[in-house]
């Protein structure tokens, strides 16, 4: 076994049986778990060590704590949050293996550029349409009003015909430049 996930797995004895890996993401590594106490299936998520910087591991807390004031059936219960000889982790229900079917969902997406450029990969990767993957381009906006042309991208003015676009868009348009050769 790897030495971070034997390391995780003694820093988390006696509360939770660390079991395997199961993904990973930009951010963290996702670890499913048994929590001991409740006889119950966990995934822990761990802030990846080589992005353990004190922003970094700042915003990890602040993600920890606004999940935890959250109660909706489409986001994860948050049980438990630490820190061990290591990076910081966050305890969430699990929620087995969900059925997505790809082709025929949609997905709206927000947050920085670059996660959203990496999102926007993975689902295309998955099989989801670039019509049914939409997103908010209004980081690129200035004004909002169409006046100083900072967000003009592929003939277009994201403040006027958007800020919303559909990765179908977004390639046809040429609206971000790289993103024709996602998925």
């Amino acid at each position: 076994m790897e030495p971070r996930f034997e390391r995780l797995r003694r820093a988390l004895t006696p509360d939770y049986e660390l079991q395997r890996e199961l993904g990973q993401g930009g951010m963290g590594i996702v670890y499913l778990a048994r929590e001991v106490a409740l006889n119950r299936l966990v995934a822990i998520k761990v802030l990846r060590p080589e992005l353990a910087t004190a922003r970094a591991m700042e915003r990890f807390r602040r993600e920890a704590q606004t999940l935890a004031q959250l109660r909706h059936p489409n986001i994860v219960a948050v049980y438990d949050w630490g820190d061990y000889d290591g990076p910081p982790y966050l305890v969430t229900e699990h929620l087995g293996k969900a059925k997505v079917d790809f082709k025929n969902c949609t997905a709206y997406l927000c947050g920085p550029h670059a996660m959203i450029q990496a999102a926007m990969r993975d689902l295309s990767l998955m099989g989801m349409p670039d019509d049914r993957i939409i997103t908010t381009l209004e980081a690129h906006m200035k004004c909002g009003v169409g006046k100083c042309g900072h967000c003009y991208c592929g003939g277009k003015l994201i403040c006027e015909e958007g800020p919303i676009f559909s990765l179908e868009e977004i390639k046809k348009f040429n609206i971000l430049p790289g993103v024709d050769s996602l998925g």
